[in-house]
């Protein structure tokens, strides 16, 4: 396929590298009266075939240039958008670590107000002891960092009856992360053809303004944390 695609570029550039020496002999023998028709109308013998190669070179240097260019100011547009959801995601994330914090504060007053109702004796101070226990458990549950997770916490309030607001909030997480994902893939792939096509002429002689740029690093850890996974 990368050999073809290597033909096709050379068999376009042949074709356009005749067009443009045919253009350059017709602009010299327009220059020309009737009576020079018998004379030479090139200033040197191969001047329409020079003159067309240069002028291909500098056309492909243009296109090369711009397209470099192009790539350049779409990693940049993604790398805002990039920034503007992560922060939306972070925002996001807020919200529901409040809410989640809120509902595992009401489960504790709840569990407390029923441990206060057990009577005083050894085996409801065991009880007691284990209930404790458990909420102490539940309440050092790690920060939701994920969709994936929030939702696996919704999961696990089997009493909750999700209103509106806290659907929605999920929703817009998930979306949020799906969108984030979509910037992150589009900003590699922009960084792969950019950083192939300086490599090329003629950027590859002007890599003072053309460096090649970083990719965005995925950590697949951000994504399946071991907590997640029950590692």
């Amino acid at each position: 396929m990368k050999q073809k695609s290597i033909f096709v570029n050379l068999l376009s550039l042949f074709g356009f590298t005749i067009l443009s020496t045919l253009l350059w002999g017709l602009i010299f023998a327009m220059t020309i009266t009737p009576a020079e028709v018998e004379i030479v109308v090139e200033p040197f013998p191969g001047a329409s075939f020079v003159l067309g190669m240069l002028t291909i070179l500098v056309i492909y240097s243009f296109l090369t240039i711009s397209e470099a260019n192009r790539l350049s100011e779409s990693c940049s547009q993604l790398s805002s958008n990039i920034r503007i959801t992560e922060e939306r995601n972070r925002q996001l994330l807020s919200k529901a670590n409040r809410f989640v914090d809120k509902h595992q504060e009401r489960e504790k007053d709840n569990l407390k107000e029923l441990t206060q109702g057990i009577l005083v004796s050894e085996q409801s101070t065991t009880v007691k002891d284990r209930m404790k226990s458990s909420l102490t458990e539940k309440h050092r549950s790690s920060k939701v960092e994920t969709s994936r997770e929030f939702a696996q916490i919704l999961d696990e309030i089997p009493d909750l009856n999700m209103s509106q607001a806290v659907s929605r909030l999920f929703d817009e997480l998930f979306k949020s992360e799906e969108q984030l994902a979509n910037y992150q893939r589009a900003y590699n792939e922009f960084v792969a053809h950019y950083n192939t096509k300086i490599k090329a002429f003629p950027l590859n002689f002007l890599k003072k303004w053309y460096q090649p740029k970083e990719y965005y690093v995925l950590d697949i850890e951000d994504e399946f944390p071991d907590e997640l996974l029950g590692l």
